[in-house]
């Protein structure tokens, strides 16, 4: 059995000089980009507090929560592409202006989350990677 693994991600925002305001939240969203059918989410974590500034592997930081993923469970669920072709894989990290974990429950749907943060969105980064079986 092959145990699934968590990337580590580490961020900051520019200087203030630069970049005015400070992120209240951040959400996060692991996709598979080649999946068939489209987009797979594969780790949804809301309601990180604005001071982070990483996903230590294996953990969520305090007082976030998780999302229900497209496996059907809450949680992080590792890349599994068939073999052959490399799959790409989508970090995306959403700064936002009014923290909003407080008003999603733990197990919420993309679309629900999503929903939730649309109107607080201040910034967006992603890192795109690969990996094949």
């Amino acid at each position: 059995m092959t145990a699934l693994r968590r990337a580590v991600l580490e961020w900051y925002e520019p200087r203030r000089f630069a970049y005015p305001w400070r992120s209240e939240g951040l959400d996060a969203i692991l996709t598979d980009l080649d999946a068939p059918g489209g987009g797979f989410t594969h780790w949804i974590v809301f309601g990180i507090p604005g001071s982070t500034s990483s996903l230590a592997q294996g953990s969520v930081p305090q007082g976030a929560k998780e999302g229900t993923n497209d496996f059907g469970k809450v949680g992080y669920g590792g890349p599994c592409p068939p073999a052959g072709r490399a799959h790409r894989y989508r970090f995306t990290l959403y700064g936002l202006r009014t923290a909003r974990g407080d008003q999603i429950q733990t197990g919420a749907s993309l679309a629900d989350v999503i929903g939730a943060i649309r109107c607080c969105i201040q910034s967006q980064g992603t890192l795109t990677g690969t990996y094949a079986r």
